[in-house]
């Protein structure tokens, strides 16, 4: 099911600058029992994007009306829904500020592949793709996410869940879809992400209740050097919530005890 501007349909334009240049942002949120998971945080994210970007003319209230009919009208009491907001239609060219937004809903039923490897954990490489260096886009989950399909391409083609992408520098950055953390006793690193990446709303949790979990979490540039001694990995977003790495380029992890802490602390943030 789809809505568009409040209204069942999935027909958008042609013109739609969401499409001729990826000019967009979007979120993916977590239903649980047909509740959005941490929505607030989501929409915080989503208007901080907005205005970085300009983008103007959608409503949270209205949207909050959009999520609330489509997940009683599908029926789904486990899902996973899609926010997409484009700056509109606008005249041929790159530039184009003044416009309505155009708001896309959409809904699908919660995998239940996500569970499972909540448990068993997931196996994960190092993608030979590297991301490229952006420090006004970094942060925002805008809708130019063409390296993120190349890498998901490179996991899917290899067999594996998940592929983590390197900067041009060699610092470990993030997954494809997700955010990583590593463990090294009782101090967990996770990369910086100020020039690159996504700043996750997981990943922001996982700093919410480091302390109650027993360990520190700190931003720090990790090279694949660095991980020689690491004991555990994770793997974090709104929709897997956490997932421990069970093998990482061929190397396996025995131990998930840091990973599930934070799964038992952030049960309720999670579908």
């Amino acid at each position: 099911m789809i809505l568009v501007n409040g209204v069942e349909t999935d027909y958008i334009k042609a013109d739609d600058r969401g499409l001729l240049y990826g000019d967009g942002i979007f979120e993916t949120i977590a239903i649980k029992d047909s509740k959005p998971r941490l929505l607030e945080m989501h929409f915080e994210r989503l208007k901080e994007s907005a205005t970085k970007l300009s983008i103007q003319g959608f409503d949270i209230d209205n949207l909050t009306k959009d999520i609330d009919l489509i997940v009683s009208k599908s029926g789904y009491c486990d899902a996973v829904v899609r926010i997409t907001i484009t700056r509109g239609v606008g005249e041929r060219g790159y530039a184009s500020l003044s416009l309505e937004a155009n708001v896309v809903v959409s809904i699908s039923p919660f995998p239940e592949y996500i569970y499972e490897k909540r448990n068993s954990g997931i196996d994960a490489i190092f993608a030979t793709i590297f991301l490229n260096k952006d420090s006004y886009l970094s942060g925002i989950k805008h809708l130019n996410r063409l390296t993120q399909v190349l890498v998901a391409n490179e996991a899917a083609n290899k067999g594996v869940d998940e592929a983590l992408v390197l900067s041009e520098e060699g610092c470990v950055i993030e997954g494809s879809k997700s955010n990583v953390f590593f463990v090294f006793d009782d101090i967990v690193k996770t990369p910086k992400i100020e020039d690159y990446g996504v700043a996750g709303i997981m990943r922001r949790r996982i700093f919410d209740v480091a302390k109650d979990a027993g360990y520190r979490v700190i931003e720090a540039n990790i090279t694949l050097d660095d991980l020689l001694d690491v004991k555990e990995v994770f793997v974090t977003n709104s929709v897997i919530g956490i997932w421990p790495v069970a093998t990482l380029n061929g190397r396996e992890f025995s131990q998930f005890s840091c990973a599930e802490k934070f799964l038992k602390l952030l049960a309720e943030d999670m579908a």
